[in-house]
């Protein structure tokens, strides 16, 4: 599946291993306790997506490094409070979307969601040995993407993004924007429409 196919194809929804949520739970609930090695485990664990997620809402590596840090800190000051058994990565992801909400409104600007995927690039984003053709088209192919994604309001961009890059279940998605998974569900899709409509007139 191409990088574009994920944000306008609906026929695959993300699921989320119950496995993970658990082992997420375990973690949590032992560095809400103090155990610093627990809440290690849980920055190596989600530290790679959560950067990546900064970095598609700031489109820019620096201030997705210390949004990242600084989400990391936040969270382990904010633990022995966290009572929310199994959705860790949710809460974790809303402390980071706020924060990078909050940077975006004091330097004036709207948050860029750029398809920066350099070294993150999914597997099947770029074939093994692209020639020059295929590369300068995926290249195309993804400017008009982010170009396409910034016309869209940020509440419709917003679960589009989770979903098609960060591959969430729409239920934590639901818990990281403060509604709905019925809500998610209807802007992912009409989100997906007004792409495919737009995708539609490009030359």
């Amino acid at each position: 599946m191409t990088v574009s196919a994920r944000f306008l194809d609906s026929s695959s929804l993300p699921l989320a291993p119950p496995e993970e949520a658990a082992w997420d739970a375990i973690h949590a609930a032992a560095a809400a306790r103090g155990d610093s090695l627990a809440f290690q485990r849980l920055v190596n664990r989600h530290s790679p997506a959560l950067h990546r997620f900064c970095l598609h809402c700031l489109g820019n590596l620096q201030d997705a490094e210390d949004v990242t840090q600084e989400s990391f800190v936040r969270a382990w000051h904010a633990l022995p409070r966290y009572r929310e058994s199994g959705t860790f990565r949710p809460w974790l992801w809303r402390i980071a979307l706020n924060r990078c909400r909050d940077l975006a409104r004091s330097r004036s600007s709207r948050l860029r969601w750029l398809c920066n995927w350099s070294s993150d690039s999914p597997p099947d984003a770029i074939s093994p040995s692209p020639s020059p053709d295929e590369t300068a088209a995926h290249r195309a192919d993804l400017d008009r993407l982010s170009h396409g994604l910034a016309l869209l309001p940020e509440n419709l961009r917003e679960p589009l993004v989770l979903s098609a890059i960060e591959n969430l279940p729409h239920h934590e998605i639901a818990a990281i924007l403060n509604t709905t998974t019925r809500a998610i569900d209807n802007r992912v899709q009409r989100a997906r429409h007004r792409l495919n409509s737009w995708w539609s007139l490009q030359p």
